[in-house]
């Protein structure tokens, strides 16, 4: 399991989309923006929706571990995840430090997570995209999306700081490699990369042929060999 964090604007979509082409047989869980119902609510009123998206982010994101986690062991699929449910507590840590979730609801929320993250198998490899402020702003604008027109960069600075602080924790029990990502890149400059990372870490990418989910029985297992990479 491999997961791509970084800020709004990093490029964790094309980054995930390059890596999920490089390696075979891997499964590929992108951000729900499409089938978020609050996102559009949320930007108009942070104070209102704030809290219940978050909630909403949590379960979807717990939701798509889990089917990650089985895909990995049934299948023998690498699974790359554009943000992950480790990374979205950026958003409501900020949210509440900027007084649109109060104390009662966010510690609601925070139980809500520790339950949730002990049943869950940490990724084998984080991987953060590392983009300065500016860049962020400019490739938001870019995007063109109309919610995301009123991001500051005040706003992004203080997800930063509460992202470098969650890929702390992190490292205390899996991979996390940092890699400055402010430049554009193209399609093959990308590509060579997601090559460079495929071969230092190779060993992360394990196919589990023959194994089945953890909670049953496996009648045969195969050894456990390293996932190809074209």
């Amino acid at each position: 399991m491999i997961v791509i964090e970084g800020i709004i604007g990093a490029g964790k979509t094309t980054f995930s989309h390059g890596l999920h082409k490089k390696i075979a047989r891997s499964t590929l869980y992108l951000e729900p923006v499409n089938s978020n119902p609050y996102l559009d609510k949320f930007y108009k009123d942070p104070a209102r929706w704030g809290l219940e998206m978050q909630y909403f982010l949590m379960a979807k994101r717990f939701q798509m571990h889990v089917e990650g986690i089985y895909k990995e062991w049934s299948e023998g699929t690498t699974t790359i995840f554009d943000r992950s449910i480790y990374g979205d507590r950026a958003f409501a840590e900020v949210l509440h430090d900027d007084g649109f979730i109060d104390d009662m609801g966010y510690q609601s929320y925070l139980q809500h997570r520790q339950c949730m993250e002990k049943q869950l198998l940490k990724p084998q490899l984080v991987i953060h995209l590392n983009v300065g402020i500016e860049t962020a702003i400019e490739r938001v604008r870019q995007r063109g999306r109309e919610c995301e027109s009123g991001i500051s960069g005040t706003y992004l600075k203080s997800l930063n700081n509460a992202y470098l602080k969650i890929l702390g924790e992190l490292q205390k029990d899996t991979t996390v490699e940092t890699i400055p990502w402010d430049q554009d890149r193209t399609e093959d400059e990308i590509q060579f990369e997601v090559s460079a990372i495929c071969k230092r870490h190779a060993s992360k990418f394990i196919r589990h042929e023959g194994l089945s989910h953890p909670k049953t029985q496996p009648t045969q297992q195969s050894a456990p060999r390293q996932m190809v990479a074209t």
